[in-house]
């Protein structure tokens, strides 16, 4: 799986492409359907942070989710919920068991 991380002017560059690479491949890395990932990681005016998800599944249309949130760590999380509640709707409709 392709998982391609942008997060302009954050402080810790490599230390969180690797841990949201991780973190991504953990939970697609087996989802055959799911060939790529596009992150993208803002800091916001705010201090708050907004993580967005995009990808196209298999057969399916693009799938987009976004959250922001003060702790950067929630906002993955919380991405990541909206996201499998939209892939748990294509494998519904596309009949995939995993």
């Amino acid at each position: 799986m392709d998982i391609n991380i942008e997060a302009p002017n954050h402080p810790h560059q490599d230390k969180l492409k690797q841990y949201y690479t991780d973190k991504l491949s953990d939970k697609y890395g087996s989802k055959k359907y799911i060939t790529s990932i596009d992150v993208k990681v803002v800091t916001e005016k705010d201090d708050n942070f907004k993580v967005s998800i995009q990808t196209k599944p298999e057969g399916g249309t693009m799938l987009y989710a976004d959250h922001i949130d003060p702790n950067e760590e929630v906002a993955l999380k919380e991405v990541i919920r909206k996201l499998n509640h939209q892939i748990d709707k294509y494998k519904s409709h596309h009949n995939f068991n995993h």
